[in-house]
């Protein structure tokens, strides 16, 4: 979505942003509504995140903002089911 964002003239530089964020922000109600009583939140294979497109997702940082991605969030050990907290 970083990349996109230049491309498309909303940021001069590239600067990760919080794919996270987008995801928990953007439709509320689909993320983690894939989760059940028996998802297993240690394993990759599990998510919060939902399906979207990549213009919605363009659309909603335009409208809305996007923060940069955490340094957590750019590691190996981040995935979609942890909750982001933005610090102010």
């Amino acid at each position: 979505m970083s990349s996109s964002a230049v491309m498309h003239g909303q940021m001069a530089d590239y600067m990760p942003l919080s794919q996270g964020y987008v995801c928990e922000n953007m439709k509320k109600e689909l993320y983690g509504s894939k989760l059940t009583a028996e998802s297993d939140l240690n394993a990759k294979e599990t998510h919060s995140c939902y399906e979207a497109s990549l213009y919605e997702g363009l659309q909603f940082g335009k409208e809305k903002g996007i923060p940069l991605a955490s340094k957590t969030e750019i590691s190996e050990e981040w995935s979609c089911y942890y909750s982001r907290k933005i610090s102010s």
